[in-house]
């Protein structure tokens, strides 16, 4: 046999090798590396999360979910006339109070704030069987949907013809499923939001360096498609497992193209890459660098890890986003200062007060 032939026959075959090299590939990792993404998907980080003194200003009291579930919430009004209202999404591990870390300088500007626990987090009910995740599942879309729908229905919320949603990391991926195709939600600010599929499909290589040394050649031979095989293929194990449903946040992003967005990220972020958040802010209809629309702004915080940008930045951080909502949200009319629950929430409010559920105030 000629070298030619030898040459030939080598290129011909070349193809060939590397099909089965990538088979071979995706058989072994899917066996031998899947439950350790499993794994590393239900461990929850350690977040350090602000816990704020209650406001004796506030509202504390109750709402329900459509599952039947009572989830605890704080309306606190604003320090001079009302100008518009925020619905605000806590972060995993936190509680209602910690609104007051952020919106302080929203509130002395005129905007109420609402805020609530999901399920199984703080003084909201537990339902037994779910640990709760720092992954957005079905139970927090459906928390999220119930605290939109009470505010939807807010006397202010009604006059004034819509409201703000102001989400730190998990909490504002849950209201962000939820809010999209809300005509009353009218502009919205996130800090260190995440979407579970885009998130998950760049870690899937480092997993596999980490957790098949003895086969770190997959790494070179698995096509990007294939790892977001496994994250579709461990996401449904844990669903099948666990008796819960883990939304894509992505199939929803393209409904806020018309909303007013500032979305916040810490350049530092470990946990959510800069580069993720600006993958979700093209989705939801940010361009490039310098071709954003107007509406649409993306602030990337300088040495900030995941939720330190209030912390690097103490006054740029509350100063804009008073600005974006000062921009987007107010109307030209002003409320006078009041308490102003339905009369049927404040029923049943004092319901389940007078049944020994309320809520510690320390």
């Amino acid at each position: 046999m000629t070298l030619a032939w030898i040459v030939l026959g080598v290129v011909f075959l070349a193809p060939f090798a590397t099909v089965a090299k990538v088979s071979y590939g995706i058989i072994r990792a899917r066996i031998f590396y899947i439950h350790y993404v499993v794994r590393i998907f239900l461990e929850s980080p350690l977040f350090q999360v602000p816990r704020s003194k209650p406001d004796e200003t506030a509202e504390d009291f109750r709402i329900k979910t459509a599952d039947g579930l009572s989830l605890a919430a704080i309306w606190i009004p604003p320090r001079s006339p009302l100008k518009g209202v925020i619905l605000f999404g806590i972060e995993f591990g936190s509680n209602r109070w910690s609104c007051l870390h952020y919106c302080q300088n929203l509130l002395d500007a005129g905007f109420a704030v609402f805020a609530f626990e999901p399920r199984n987090q703080g003084e909201s009910d537990f339902i037994d069987g779910y640990k709760p995740l720092h992954w957005v599942t079905g139970h927090e879309v459906i928390d999220a949907r119930a605290a939109l729908d009470y505010v939807s229905k807010r006397p202010e919320v009604i006059k004034l013809g819509g409201f703000g949603i102001f989400g730190i990391s998990r909490g504002g991926s849950a209201l962000m499923f939820a809010a999209g195709e809300n005509p009353l939600v009218k502009c919205v600010v996130t800090d260190g939001i995440y979407a579970t599929y885009s998130l998950m499909v760049p870690y899937i290589r480092q997993w596999i360096n980490i957790y098949i040394k003895d086969n770190a050649w997959i790494h070179d031979y698995l096509p990007d498609w294939v790892c977001g095989w496994f994250a579709h293929a461990a996401l449904r194990e844990v669903e099948a497992t666990h008796k819960l449903t883990i939304p894509f946040l992505e199939s929803h992003l393209h409904t806020y193209n018309s909303k007013p967005l500032l979305m916040i990220h810490g350049a530092d972020d470990r946990y959510i890459k800069p580069l993720v958040a600006e993958k979700m802010f093209q989705i939801a209809g940010g361009g490039k660098k310098g071709k954003n629309p107007d509406h649409h702004e993306i602030w990337i915080i300088e040495k900030a890890k995941h939720n330190e940008g209030i912390q690097k930045e103490p006054i740029e951080y509350p100063d804009r986003v008073r600005r974006f909502f000062d921009r987007y949200l107010v109307s030209d009319s002003i409320i006078p200062v009041q308490s102003s629950q339905t009369s049927e929430e404040s029923s049943s409010s004092k319901q389940i007060r007078d049944h020994g559920h309320a809520v510690s105030a320390s």
